[in-house]
């Protein structure tokens, strides 16, 4: 977000520097206008484009021994709020993730949909019942 702000003012900035020929529309992001002199800057998607959440992602078990990642979580965020995929259940033993939660985007009504599982069988190793629970404003689970 601090990096849309900063190309916006740069934007901005060389509008305002350069002479204006003829009224144009900039499009930069989702969401925003500016007005300069006879511009109107746009911060939007193209029309019909879906919005899309921003995933980054970054190491939740490690390994000390041998200095590796063995699973990593995807952090996905969109105006806001963030909905994480992480491993729930861990298998010390062999070092792997036995059930992984899992978010889906809903573009149209702009939130999250995460399924955790409810219901874990430590014999079986596997999920039983998973839950579903929506995501909205800033209560992103982390």
């Amino acid at each position: 977000m601090k990096v849309l702000l900063g190309m916006t003012l740069l934007l901005v900035a060389t509008l305002l520097a350069a002479p204006a020929i003829q009224a144009r529309d900039i499009v930069l992001g989702i969401g925003e206008s500016v007005q300069v002199g006879n511009d109107r800057v746009t911060c939007g998607g193209g029309q019909g484009e879906v919005a899309a959440p921003l995933s980054t992602t970054d190491c939740q078990q490690w390994d000390d021994y041998s200095k590796t990642c063995l699973y990593e979580r995807t952090v996905m965020s969109f105006n806001g709020v963030e909905c994480v995929e992480e491993c729930q259940h861990w298998d010390s033993y062999s070092k792997t993730c036995l059930y992984a939660t899992k978010c889906e985007f809903n573009a149209s009504q702009r939130l999250f949909v995460r399924t955790s599982c409810a219901d874990f069988d430590t014999y079986d190793n596997v999920c039983r019942r998973t839950k579903q629970e929506k995501i909205i404003g800033s209560h992103g689970r982390r």
